[in-house]
């Protein structure tokens, strides 16, 4: 049986911004990943599917699969 777990790696080393058309553009290298829009009063993050802003830090979500059962039927001889 398999579960997936997600693992929240922190990147916030590794991220530029260009500012473009008013909004900060966050790239991780050379994939944007995410902008800061910033309104005036408070800047709101909006982050692709993969990523998240939390706390002042940036994560890469990566799935973890936790595999339960390496092998099944190992009463057959083979494992």
């Amino acid at each position: 049986m398999k579960t997936e777990n997600f693992q929240l790696v922190d990147i916030t080393d590794s991220i530029n911004g260009k500012l473009e058309e008013g909004n900060m553009n966050l790239y991780l290298y050379k994939e944007k990943i995410g902008c800061i829009l910033m309104t005036g009063e408070e800047n709101r993050y909006e982050m692709i599917e993969g990523f998240k802003y939390q706390k002042g830090k940036i994560f890469r979500i990566n799935k973890v699969n936790d595999i339960q059962q390496y092998v099944s039927d190992c009463d057959l001889g083979w494992c």
